[in-house]
């Protein structure tokens, strides 16, 4: 960083009002190299730099933060043409994928109610005799 937390913390509305323009040109190089690099640590994430995947947030493990990316990425080529088509694919795909993932966990969540009902009528709870 180009910049110390003491040396914003000493900058005022008044003193940079009162500085010439040179030294406020300079002075804005240095933030805009500041704001660069912090907004490019935040960028970063286990598939983007040395970090453990566990350093990541956990509402940003999925994969849509890569679409994201991709979207933004097609737009400034250009490549836009076409999306609106790709995303209403993609929602009937996705549609169709979360009902199948509703079903298989009412599947296995009676499945596990059998298992817990059977395991019950086996043993009591607390000490057993034997």
């Amino acid at each position: 960083m180009k910049l110390s937390d003491h040396d914003l913390l000493q900058l005022t509305e008044e003193e940079l009002l009162e500085l010439p323009e040179e030294v406020l040109r300079r002075l804005s190089i240095k933030l805009l190299y500041d704001l660069k690099e912090a907004r490019e640590r935040l960028r970063q994430t286990s598939r983007n730099s040395s970090r453990p995947p566990s350093s990541d947030l956990p509402w940003d493990k999925t994969d849509s933060s890569n679409d994201e990316e991709d979207k933004h990425q097609q737009q400034e080529n250009g490549e836009s043409a076409g999306v609106g088509d790709q995303t209403q694919n993609t929602d009937k795909a996705s549609k169709k994928e979360s009902e199948k993932k509703t079903l298989n966990e009412a599947n296995e969540l009676q499945q596990s109610k059998k298992q817990d009902a059977e395991a019950s009528d086996k043993r009591k709870a607390g000490k057993q005799p034997g």
